[in-house]
This record gives C-alpha cells, sequence and structure tokens, in this order.
C-alpha cells in the first residue's frame, strides 16, 4: 500500500484526497486571505496582457488627450535601488514576497507591498541570477506559478544565492503602476540602471509626435502593459496619404520603433512598409506585425541614454532630437510608399492582358493564382481562403486596375482592416506594402 506524501505544514494550503483504485491522490492548492494590511486578497502575480486590439480612428488631439490621460491615471512611479540583498535604513529586510499572497516588498508589514505583471517578475528574477554561471533557463514562469507562500520561499532563496553585485553602479529601477485591471499598485518592469527611465516613455514620446501631427489628422493609439502601438495619418489630402506608425515599450518588452505606412482613400486601409527587427538586448525576434519599419530607413532605439557628465535636463535633450530624427526619416520613408503607389496602379505581370472579369469567382480566382505564385513564403492556406472571401465581396478592390499590383496589395490590406488586434492586422499589412514596393518582382 502506498504512503500518502505529507501535508504542507503552512497554513496557507488546503489538501483534500480523493481515492482512486486503492492509492490517495492528494491536491494541494494555495488559498489566499481576504484583502487586510497583510494580504491583497488575491495572487500578487498577476495575468498576462491581453493582445493589442485595433482601436477606432480619432482626431490626433482627442487621441493625445485620452493617452495623457491613461497614463496620469495610472500614477507612474520610479524608484531606484542600489541594496537588494543587504539591509538598508530604508528596507530593513532587502527585496521579499510576502507569504500570504505573495505580494513584492521592500520594507515589513503591508508597507510598499505590490502586486506584478509577467514581465516584471521575468526580469526581476533574470537580474537576480545573472552573475550565477549554472542559473537555469526559463526559470520565471515555473515560479511564478508557484502557491505565493512556497514562491515566497523560492524567491528569497534566491536573493539569497544572487550574485549580483549591489552598491552605486549596480542600480535596480522598480518601476510601477496602478494596474487599470486590478486597481492594485503592480511592478510593471524591472530594469537595470543603463535604463533611460522617463525620457523615452510615452509621455515623452506623444509631445515628440505632437510636432508632426495635424491636430485634426486622423490617429489611434492603444497602450498597454508591455507596449504602446499607434498610428497617425500625416497628411490631410489624396487619395494615398501617408501614415507614421510607432510601437513603444516601457517595460523593456521592444525598442521605440517608428515605421511607414501610406493611408489608400478609396479603399479606406493602411499599407504598410516593414521587415523582421530583432532586440539587439535579447536577440529575441520581435513581432513583424507591431514592429513596422521602411527596409532601407529602419528607426529603432533602445532605451537607453547616456548617463557620464549627462544632467537629466541633457538626457531629455537627447531624447526629444532623437525622437525627431527617427520620425523625420520615417515620414519621408512613408512619403516614398505613396509614391510607390502610384507606380503600383500601373505595374502589371509581364504579358498581363486579361480583361477584368464580370463574374466574381472568376475574378477571384485569377487574382488568387498571382498572389499564390509571387506572395512571401509565409502565406497560409488560410490567407488564401480569407483573400478569396475579401476579392469575392469588396467592391472597391474592382475600382483598381485589375490585375495590377496595387489591386493585389489592397487585397492584403482589406483583409487587415478587417482584423481586430493590431498583430493580426500588421502581418497583412507588411505584406501589402510588400506588393507596393516590389510588385511582380518578389
Amino acid at each position: 500500500m502506498q504512503t500518502p506524501r505529507p501535508t504542507p505544514s503552512s497554513k496557507f494550503f488546503v489538501q483534500t484526497a480523493e481515492p482512486l483504485h486503492g492509492t490517495v491522490r492528494q491536491t494541494v492548492r494555495p488559498v489566499i486571505p481576504e484583502r487586510s494590511q497583510t494580504s491583497l486578497g488575491r495572487d500578487a502575480a498577476l495575468p498576462v496582457d491581453t493582445a493589442a486590439p485595433m482601436g477606432a480612428r480619432m482626431p490626433w488631439h482627442a487621441v493625445y488627450n485620452a493617452w495623457a490621460t491613461r497614463i496620469t491615471a495610472e500614477e507612474l512611479v520610479d524608484v531606484q535601488i542600489a541594496y537588494y540583498r543587504t539591509p538598508t535604513a530604508t528596507a530593513p529586510h532587502g527585496l521579499f514576497l510576502r507569504e500570504t499572497d505573495g505580494a513584492f516588498c521592500r520594507k515589513g508589514g503591508a508597507d510598499g507591498a505590490q502586486a506584478y505583471h509577467p514581465r516584471a517578475w521575468a526580469q526581476l528574477v533574470s537580474l537576480l541570477l545573472q552573475e550565477c554561471p549554472s542559473k537555469p533557463r526559463g526559470a520565471a514562469e515555473p515560479y511564478r506559478w508557484l502557491g505565493p507562500a512556497t514562491r515566497a520561499e523560492v524567491f528569497a532563496h534566491l536573493v539569497e544565492r544572487s550574485e549580483r553585485k549591489e552598491g552605486p553602479g549596480h542600480e535596480i529601477l522598480l518601476r510601477s503602476h496602478i494596474d487599470p485591471r486590478s486597481g492594485l499598485r503592480a511592478l510593471r518592469a524591472v530594469v537595470s540602471g543603463r535604463h533611460s527611465g522617463i525620457h523615452f516613455d510615452d509621455a515623452s514620446l506623444m509631445k515628440a509626435l505632437d510636432g508632426w501631427i495635424d491636430p485634426s489628422a486622423g490617429a489611434s493609439c492603444w497602450r498597454g502593459v508591455d507596449e504602446t502601438v499607434g498610428h497617425a495619418i500625416l497628411d490631410t489630402a489624396g487619395d494615398c496619404r501617408a501614415v507614421l506608425h510607432w510601437r513603444n515599450s516601457e517595460t523593456g518588452a521592444a525598442s521605440l520603433s517608428f515605421g511607414a505606412g501610406c493611408y489608400i482613400t478609396t479603399l479606406d486601409a493602411v499599407v504598410r512598409d516593414g521587415q523582421v527587427q530583432r532586440n539587439v538586448d535579447t536577440e529575441e525576434v520581435l513581432q513583424r506585425s507591431v514592429t513596422i519599419t521602411s527596409a532601407n530607413d529602419a528607426t529603432r532605439r533602445n532605451h537607453t541614454l547616456p548617463r557620464a557628465n549627462r544632467t537629466e535636463a541633457e538626457r531629455a535633450e537627447i531624447a526629444k532630437q532623437r525622437m525627431s530624427e527617427d520620425i523625420a526619416k520615417t515620414t519621408d520613408a512613408s512619403r516614398n510608399l505613396c509614391r510607390a503607389w502610384g507606380k503600383a496602379l500601373e505595374t502589371f505581370l509581364p504579358g498581363w492582358a486579361t480583361p477584368q472579369p464580370e463574374d466574381r469567382a472568376t475574378f477571384a480566382l485569377v487574382l488568387l493564382d498571382a498572389i499564390a505564385d509571387r506572395s512571401a513564403r509565409s502565406i497560409t492556406r488560410d490567407d488564401l481562403e480569407a483573400l478569396k472571401k475579401v476579392l469575392t465581396d469588396e467592391d472597391r478592390l474592382r475600382s483598381l486596375p485589375f490585375g495590377s499590383a496595387a489591386q493585389i496589395a489592397g487585397a492584403w490590406a482589406v483583409l487587415a482592416s478587417q482584423q481586430v488586434t493590431h498583430e493580426a492586422a500588421g502581418h497583412y499589412q507588411i505584406e501589402a506594402g510588400r506588393w507596393v514596393l516590389e510588385g511582380f518582382g518578389g
């Protein structure tokens, strides 16, 4: 007969047992005490943020105000610490997790207890393990899954074993906000002292953008926990208008990047020019759908600024100048994309002399053959099925020259406009941009 596993001694767990074929299966699950001075009333490890949804386009001045209001409501706080293991006068216990709910603390009791987002937790664990040659890979997620009491014990062990240096020159920046979903103050990032601080944050980015965008121009912006994505139409007239895209992260999820695009008024759809980018800090391939750049005019900034012999005002001015340079560069690339659209209207497959079929099914079939033969290798059967529906149902596509690169690009752009997230839309917008720039030569 098997001997049941011993009952966990922590008072923050409950155990249930159920017989199964003569054995005993024990299930242990954490119980979070009700909200009090020593508990948040829930696990401090917050769930993953949702994907960036496509927002409605509004005038830039309205987008700017809504963006600023959201930033203000989050009550952003940055705290730089030089000692995370050694007790100090302001943090007599160093860094630790509270047993009751797993909350992150720098002081005893409830004072300073915070929840934390997945990226902040992963960054914190990564910093603690940074100098350890035998560190485990991908440890943060399994640790976050543990119950609060066990997680607190594991975290204490990490702090004790950490070989990361302390003191001046080895600071850690703790970035927190009021989480809009839970209402709790939560860590959103834990980064090294090399970080640029607020100078590339959204509040600075929106001010930099404001000098380039007309107050009445159509724009959209979404700010999440780990990233902000948006776009604005730069030109107010014409069938093809230049569009500026941006992506930013205040938590280290991505570099600050700007990208070229164009808005096709007859289709009410956006086309983008882009390429896969890499985060130079982690060598992680960023999602192509939201890292939108010109192939020859890529603009991407890591969130770092010079510190030696620089005041904060000087660092802010450097950041402002760099953003302005990137926006100017991308604006030129956007207008080049608009000029390419004009050529795409007159670009056809060599020898193409097929009249536009009246029958919608035939119309779609002919264009799908051209798309399947000459599109990017990433095209899937689902993409072709979705395009078939667009080509069959969308009357506006029939107003473009039949069989032109512009018409095929337009089909991808319309498909992008039907998506609900920036991630999904970006993939198709970039493919549209490829057809505008390359035509049938790709």
